[in-house]
């Protein structure tokens, strides 16, 4: 699957994946000079986060593969750039 950043924004805000699969996140970042990102997390009780994959910080405009196994229980897990956390997020949704 697909994800773009530009203009401090991902191009989508839901990302829907089986639980337990093998994903490949093709990441375009257009940002001229600018860090970014794509992370998953899972939110704790509590509050608190953990991370699920971290993807490399890359210098745009450039591309990166991302490879990661999606978590094995369903649910609504979030992603973002770790570097533009408050402008730069999504929702992964894992399918059981």
């Amino acid at each position: 699957m697909s994800l773009s950043a530009q203009y401090f924004a991902f191009d989508r805000s839901t990302l829907t994946v089986p639980a337990g699969a093998s994903v490949t996140i093709n990441f375009s970042q257009g940002d001229d000079g600018v860090y970014h990102n794509f992370a998953v997390y899972e939110t704790l009780p509590g509050g608190q986060t953990r991370p699920v994959f971290v993807g490399a910080t890359i210098l745009g405009p450039s591309s990166a593969v991302y490879s990661f196994t999606a978590p094995a229980a369903g649910g609504d897990y979030f992603f973002e750039c770790d570097v533009h956390p408050l402008q730069m997020t999504g929702k992964l949704v894992v399918t059981p």
